[in-house]
């Protein structure tokens, strides 16, 4: 077995075996990785624990999602919702069922060589893929969009706007797959309409609460991902552990009312300025 896979089994059975922990140190995933397989080099596992397997780093050159990082430093296996590297798009969250030891393929549950995801792609079983012989001509591909849903991540020609936000339950996706639909069903009626109103500081603040976890960029290329705390942000810069400062909803609001601004300088004097710019100048948020 990879390294990787060691890895991952190692901490399947850790949290199985320790249900209320959010979290393992390096150190413990690694003792268990040792019981697994002893051959392996501890700097080997090291590097996989600090870098190849972490969803949240850039892929260089590995794509894996094995592992999230906690805000502590603790790891746990990636799970459907949590923040990705854009880079990693795509890229396996388990292991092959053909390359792990009999041993251990009852650790793998409903996971299989194909996707490495458990869904089910009967539409018998599937409430998206049930939906899918409503969904209106002329809009993007529905295995896009599935994909998407799945993944809590959208192709860079795809663009939420206001229906964005993580998802978790099945029924959750549902409901944005057909709030999708009725979209694209709507756009040949809109599309000769003026442009929209600049939305109000309210709305923009709703939007934000709802895009929360989701990737973005700052205006430099450096992804991050945010919290929203009360009424202020907690940025995730690196798409890893958070700051230790929140942006208030107030600085957000002044920003958004300089709007449209050349770049975070004209937000020097608010806090986190890079961070905002990158939120605000987002499509998702501003509804461009």
């Amino acid at each position: 077995m990879t390294v990787a896979d060691t890895i991952w089994l190692a901490t399947k059975q850790l949290e199985l075996e320790n249900p209320d922990a959010t979290g393992f140190s390096r150190d413990q995933i690694e003792r268990r990785v040792r019981q697994i397989d002893p051959t392996l080099k501890s700097a080997t596992v090291a590097m996989h624990l600090s870098a190849h397997c972490l969803a949240w780093k850039p892929a260089r050159p590995s794509r894996l999602r094995t592992l999230s990082q906690n805000p502590d430093g603790t790891l746990r296996l990636f799970r459907q919702g949590d923040p990705f590297h854009p880079e990693r798009h795509g890229g396996r969250v388990a292991p092959k069922v053909s390359a792990v030891s009999d041993q251990y393929r009852d650790l793998l549950g409903g996971f299989d060589d194909k996707t490495q995801t458990s869904p089910s792609t009967d539409s018998k079983k599937d409430p998206l893929l049930a939906l899918a012989g409503s969904w209106p001509a002329g809009a993007p591909k529905l295995s896009n969009i599935i994909i998407a849903l799945r993944e809590e991540t959208f192709p860079p020609d795809f663009d939420l706007s206001n229906d964005g936000y993580p998802l978790s339950a099945e029924s959750d996706k549902v409901h944005v797959y057909v709030s999708l639909k009725n979209r694209f069903a709507q756009s040949a009626d809109t599309s000769n309409e003026p442009r929209k109103r600049k939305p109000p500081q309210r709305e923009i603040w709703d939007q934000v609460v709802k895009l929360q976890r989701l990737p973005f960029k700052t205006v430099k290329g450096e992804p991050f991902f945010y919290e929203v705390k009360g009424n202020g942000i907690v940025p995730h810069p690196g798409m890893g552990p958070a700051t230790n400062r929140i942006l208030p909803r107030t600085d957000l609001e002044k920003a958004w009312s300089r709007m449209p601004v050349s770049g975070p300088g004209a937000l020097s004097d608010l806090q986190g300025p890079s961070y905002l710019f990158g939120i605000l100048t987002d499509p998702r948020v501003r509804g461009a």
